[in-house]
C-alpha cells in the first residue's frame, strides 16, 4: 500500500522510464491514487505539463497519454513547454535560445523577447519556456521560470569595458560611482575596448572587482550613447509578438454611426522638422461671433483596446522615450509611425474637439467627436512661421492666418490668467545617418511653437472639464504650488541680490511672473529663470483634480498625445465611454486601477526624463570633446559646496568648476548662493560672467569639467531691483 501521496519528481521519473506513451489512467493506477485524491493528482499532472518537459500526446488525447516533449514538428500549432538555454544576446531584451539535450531534435531558431520586468540575461542562462511556432524558420519563446545564473537588475551595473596596461576595468556609467571595477582576465570573455556591459560586483571597498555578465553594443558605435541609458533603466526595446500582430492586422475604420466624416476640414499638422510622429492636427475658421477651432488627435483608443497585448505593452512603458539618435516608442511602429500618424492625404481615425470661441478668444462651447480625418498639409514650425510672417504663401494661408489671430488672443488670455512665463531653451542635437553629430544648438521658440502649445492646452482643458461634467473617470495633470521650503530659499536668495522686498510675496504665478518680467533682457535673466524653475514642484498624474499651478488652470488633463503617453490614452477611453462614441472606451473593470496607474506612469515619466537628460549630456560632452575648443565664456548658473556650474553662453552647455581645482579654501553661503575665498576674498555668485578652460570630458557620464581662466576677472552685474 502507498505510504504517501507521490511527489512531482516521482511522477516525472515514472513517465520518463515508461516505455512509449503513458496514459493518465495508468499513472493514476501506478501510484494507487484514491478517488478522493484524483482532483489533486489531476492538478499535479497539469502542473507537470505546464512546468516540465512532459506533455499530453494530442494524438491520443482521448486516452490522456503523456510522453517526452522532444519534438516540435514544422506543422505543430500547439504550445510546448521545454527547458532551454540562452545561446546569444542579440540586443537588450532579445535572446536566441536552444533546447536542452533532451530536446535536441529542434533545429529551428528560437527567439526570446523579454520586457523591462525581466532582468538582463546572459549566455548560459537556463530557463523553462513555452514555445510557439511562428514560421518554418522561427519559434517564439515565452519565459515561465528561470533557473540559476539569473541576476536581478539591482545586482547589475552598466558600464564600459576598457583595457589599461594589462589590467582590465569597467567604468560605471554614473557620476555617483566614479571608481572603476577590476575585471579578471578569465572573466573578460569576448569584451572589447569600449564595449557596453552589465557587470556583477564581486567585492566592495576600494579595490572593487566584478565579472562581466552580458556584452551589448560598443559606445563608439551609432546609438551607443543612448544604449547606455536603455540598459541602465531596463527600457523595453522590443514588443511582444502578440502586440506586433495586433498592430499589423489593424485597419483604418470606415464612416459609421460613431465616426463622423471630418475629411472636408483643412486640417494641418505643425511639428518640428525632426518630428517622428504626427499625432495632432489643427484647423480654424472665422464665425459671426468669433472663431471655430478643431483640434484632431490620433484615435489610439480605437486600435489599443483595454486588456489587449498592445495595451499591456503601452502600460508597461508608460510613455515613449526620445533620445537624439532614436526613439523608444510606447506603441509598435505600425501604429506610432503609420496608422496613428496623421500623414497628409491619408485617412486617419481621430478623436477631435470642436471649439467655438468668441471674438476675444474665450470658449463659448465645445464638443468631442470621433471621426475620420485627412491632413491637408504637413508643416514644420519654420514653414508655418514664414506663412504667419507673410514670407511664404500656401493655398491654406488664409486658414493659417486665422490660426495666428487666435494665437494672439489666446496669449492675451494666458497673460491675464497668469500662467508662468519661465523660458528655458532646449538643446537641439541633430544626428546624421552615420550616427555622428551634424549640428548642435538651442531650439528657437517661434510663435508657431507657441500657437500649437496654446491650442493643445485649450483641448486639454476641454477634455478635463468634459469628463468632470460627465462625472467620468479622469487622470488629471496636476501641478502643485511650490512648497514653503522652496519658496523660503528663493526669497532669501532674491532678497540678497535686490534692493527691494517686492519678492517677499511669492504665492501665485503672477508673483513669479513679476520677478521674471523685471529681469527680462538683463544679464541675470537666465539665472533668475533657472532659480524660479527649481522652486517649482514636479507635475504628476492624479485621479484628484488639484489644478495646474504653472498654467494657472483649475482643470487640466493630457489629451493630445496618446501615441506617446499612456495618460492621454486613458483620457481618450474615458471620453469614448462617457460620450457613447463606440468601442474601446474605459471599462468599469479598469476603474479601480486608475490611482495606481497614475502613480506608475508619473514615476515612469520622471525616469524617462532623467534618461533623456543623461543621453543629451553625453552627446553634449562628446561634442565638446571633439570640438578641440579649450577656452569658454559662461555664466554661473548654480553654486554648490563642491563647485560652480557654468553655462556656456553660445551653446548652453553646462560644466562644473570643482572647488578642488581652485587655489583657495572656499566657504559656501547657501542663502546668497555664493562661494567666498577665505584667503583671497574672491566671491563667486550666481549670474557672474566667467571665463574658463576645458579641463576634462567624460563622455560616459556626460560630465564636463572646467577650471578657472585666472587671466580674466569676474564680470558681475550690479544689484537690480526686482
Amino acid at each position: 500500500m502507498r505510504k504517501r501521496f507521490p511527489s512531482k519528481d516521482a511522477v516525472i521519473k515514472y513517465i520518463s522510464e515508461a516505455a512509449g506513451n503513458t496514459s493518465q489512467r495508468e499513472i493514476t493506477k501506478a501510484f494507487n491514487i484514491k478517488k478522493s485524491e484524483r482532483g489533486v493528482f489531476k492538478d499535479l499532472l497539469a502542473e507537470i505539463q505546464q512546468e516540465g518537459s512532459w506533455q499530453k500526446d494530442t494524438r491520443r488525447e482521448q486516452k490522456k497519454a503523456f510522453h517526452k516533449a522532444e519534438k516540435l514538428k514544422s506543422n505543430a500549432t500547439k504550445r510546448l513547454v521545454l527547458p532551454c538555454v540562452v545561446t546569444e544576446v542579440i540586443a537588450p531584451g532579445r535572446y536566441a535560445l536552444a533546447p536542452s539535450e533532451a530536446s535536441s531534435s529542434i533545429n529551428t531558431k528560437i527567439l526570446l523577447e523579454t520586457t523591462s520586468s525581466t532582468p538582463p540575461l546572459s549566455e548560459g542562462q537556463r530557463l523553462l519556456a513555452r514555445l510557439d511556432r511562428v514560421s518554418k524558420t522561427l519559434i517564439r519563446a515565452t519565459p515561465i521560470k528561470f533557473f540559476g545564473n539569473n541576476h536581478t537588475s539591482s545586482q547589475l551595473i552598466t558600464g564600459v569595458f576598457q583595457a589599461e596596461k594589462n589590467k582590465n576595468y569597467v567604468y560605471p556609467a554614473t557620476r555617483k560611482d566614479k571608481q572603476p571595477f577590476y575585471i579578471q582576465t578569465k572573466s573578460i570573455g569576448a569584451a572589447k575596448d569600449g564595449d557596453i556591459v552589465k557587470i556583477e560586483p564581486l567585492t566592495d571597498g576600494r579595490n572593487k572587482q566584478a565579472k562581466i555578465i552580458t556584452i551589448f553594443g560598443n559606445i563608439y558605435e551609432p546609438k551607443g550613447l543612448s544604449l547606455i541609458s536603455i540598459l541602465q533603466n531596463d527600457f523595453d526595446t522590443t514588443f511582444s509578438f502578440s502586440a506586433i500582430n495586433e498592430a499589423e492586422i489593424a485597419t483604418v475604420p470606415k464612416i459609421d454611426q460613431f465616426h463622423k466624416d471630418l475629411r472636408d476640414y483643412d486640417l494641418v499638422t505643425i511639428d518640428g522638422e525632426d518630428a517622428r510622429d504626427f499625432d495632432d492636427a489643427v484647423f480654424a475658421e472665422p464665425t459671426k461671433n468669433g472663431f471655430h477651432v478643431v483640434v484632431a488627435i490620433a484615435d489610439v483608443s480605437y486600435y489599443v483596446r483595454p486588456g489587449s497585448s498592445l495595451d499591456k505593452e503601452a502600460l508597461s512603458r508608460g510613455n515613449s522615450v526620445y533620445f537624439p539618435d532614436q526613439v523608444l516608442p510606447m506603441l509598435p511602429e505600425k501604429l506610432s509611425n503609420d496608422l496613428c500618424s496623421l500623414r497628409p492625404d491619408q485617412d486617419r481615425a481621430c478623436l477631435a474637439v470642436s471649439i467655438y470661441l468668441d471674438e476675444k478668444g474665450h470658449v463659448i462651447s465645445h464638443k468631442f467627436v470621433r471621426g475620420l480625418m485627412r491632413s491637408r498639409l504637413r508643416l514644420t514650425y519654420e514653414e508655418a512661421q514664414a506663412i504667419f510672417d507673410g514670407d511664404k504663401q500656401s493655398p491654406l494661408s488664409p486658414m493659417l492666418q486665422t490660426l495666428h489671430k487666435i494665437y494672439a488672443l489666446l496669449m492675451i488670455i494666458r497673460q491675464k490668467r497668469g500662467a508662468l512665463e519661465i523660458e528655458m531653451p532646449e538643446h537641439q542635437i541633430t544626428i546624421n545617418k552615420s550616427g555622428e553629430i551634424s549640428s548642435i544648438g538651442l531650439r528657437n521658440r517661434l510663435n508657431s511653437h507657441k500657437l500649437i502649445e496654446e491650442l493643445m492646452i485649450l483641448a486639454n482643458v476641454c477634455a478635463a472639464k468634459t469628463l468632470e461634467d460627465k462625472n467620468a473617470p479622469c487622470l488629471f495633470r496636476t501641478h502643485p504650488s511650490p512648497s514653503e521650503a522652496k519658496v523660503l530659499v528663493l526669497k532669501d536668495y532674491l532678497s540678497s541680490i535686490t534692493d527691494t522686498s517686492s519678492s517677499s510675496n511669492l504665492k501665485t504665478p503672477h508673483d513669479f511672473n513679476h520677478i521674471l518680467s523685471s529681469v527680462s533682457g538683463k544679464p541675470n535673466q537666465t539665472t533668475i529663470n533657472e532659480m524660479l524653475l527649481r522652486a517649482q514642484q514636479q507635475a504628476l498624474y492624479s485621479t484628484e483634480n488639484g489644478g495646474h499651478f504653472g498654467l494657472s488652470l483649475s482643470h487640466y488633463a493630457h489629451f493630445t498625445s496618446p501615441i506617446r503617453r499612456y495618460a492621454d490614452l486613458i483620457i481618450h477611453r474615458s471620453l469614448v465611454a462617457a460620450l457613447g462614441l463606440g468601442e474601446g472606451g474605459l471599462e468599469k473593470s479598469n476603474l479601480g486601477d486608475l490611482a495606481e496607474i497614475a502613480d506608475d506612469i508619473s514615476t515612469k515619466e520622471r525616469k524617462a526624463e532623467r534618461a533623456e537628460r543623461d543621453v543629451t549630456d553625453r552627446y553634449l560632452s562628446l561634442y565638446v570633446a571633439e570640438s578641440g575648443k579649450l577656452h569658454y565664456e559662461g555664466v554661473i548658473t548654480s553654486v554648490r559646496p563642491f563647485g560652480l556650474f557654468i553655462k556656456v553662453i553660445d551653446s548652453g552647455i553646462v560644466g562644473l568648476i570643482p572647488v578642488a581645482s581652485m587655489s583657495d579654501f572656499f566657504v559656501y553661503n547657501e542663502t546668497r548662493q555664493e562661494l567666498h575665498g577665505r584667503s583671497s576674498g574672491t566671491v563667486f555668485k550666481l549670474g557672474d560672467s566667467i571665463k574658463a578652460i576645458l579641463e576634462d570630458v567624460d563622455v560616459l557620464t556626460g560630465q564636463i569639467n572646467f577650471k578657472l581662466d585666472t587671466k580674466h576677472k569676474i564680470t558681475r552685474s550690479k544689484r537690480k531691483k526686482v
